[in-house]
């Protein structure tokens, strides 16, 4: 399948309790098919899927393909901290006929580039469904190039980011949207002081106008970068360093 469109995570509603809302859970699925949405993704981060038990998991996996089978495509996130375990999640995922299955990295570990990747095609190898990788929060999840070798096309992994990852990301982007006429030069590692993204950054304690230098000054590493630095670096000899690959339409060579 070709993951695109709209495909939200859905949440996980509870009870006092801290048993899960059944109910609540397929009101919600009802209110997101009835938006018109291209997919829906049971299991992931936003659904606490570590918060649940194995039973209550595959309950709620259940639940969904009862719900939204022939309507929409479903992903079956499938997370969690030893390789085994997401296999066997993936598999339940292929015997419940899922579209695809939402592979992120373990939680706590801080595995390697090697090591992730070789977890993400481990799972990859077991169930043979569509993936779609996903960077938790702070987290780190392996390079395009480590699953699908340097220049990989646009029917690979659907999604994936990575701070390491800028320099493979344009090319492999570059290579990719070349047939559409589109050329990549460098995609700036973090967000960038924009209107939009100020305005996504309000909060109750933040002004639209001060925000990007509250939030840095939060920030121990790094910042949110100004529109003048991105256009300045791709204007200086660094640049050349992280250029994505430019692929011209008459077939000639690339260059970089």
């Amino acid at each position: 399948m070709s993951f695109k469109g709209v495909i939200p995570p859905v949440t996980t509603p509870f009870h006092a309790d801290g048993s899960i809302d059944r109910d609540g859970f397929c009101v919600t699925l009802e209110h997101l098919v009835a938006t018109g949405v291209h997919g829906i993704i049971v299991g992931g981060t936003t659904g606490e899927y570590y918060a649940q038990s194995r039973d209550e998991r595959v309950g709620l996996l259940k639940l969904a393909r009862s719900m939204v089978k022939g309507k929409m495509p479903l992903i079956a996130g499938v997370g969690a901290i030893r390789t085994e375990d997401c296999i066997e999640y993936a598999l339940v995922a292929k015997d419940l006929k899922c579209d695809g299955i939402l592979i992120g990295s373990p939680y706590y570990a801080v595995p390697t580039q090697l090591e992730l990747a070789n977890h993400a095609l481990a799972i990859d190898k077991a169930a043979n469904l569509p993936v779609m990788l996903y960077k938790t929060w702070r987290r780190r999840l392996c390079e395009r190039r480590m699953l699908r070798g340097p220049h990989p096309g646009p029917g690979h992994a659907a999604y994936w980011i990575s701070e390491e990852a800028v320099a493979a990301f344009s090319k492999c982007l570059g290579r990719d949207q070349a047939s559409n006429g589109t050329r990549v030069n460098a995609l700036c590692p973090s967000e960038v002081n924009t209107p939009t993204l100020r305005t996504g950054s309000v909060r109750p304690s933040y002004d639209p106008y001060t925000a990007v230098a509250e939030i840095n000054s939060t920030v121990p590493l790094g910042r949110i970068a100004e529109p003048t630095h991105v256009v300045f670096f791709l204007c200086s000899d660094a640049a050349r360093s992280v250029a994505g690959t430019a692929v011209e339409l008459n077939d000639a060579k690339a260059h970089y």
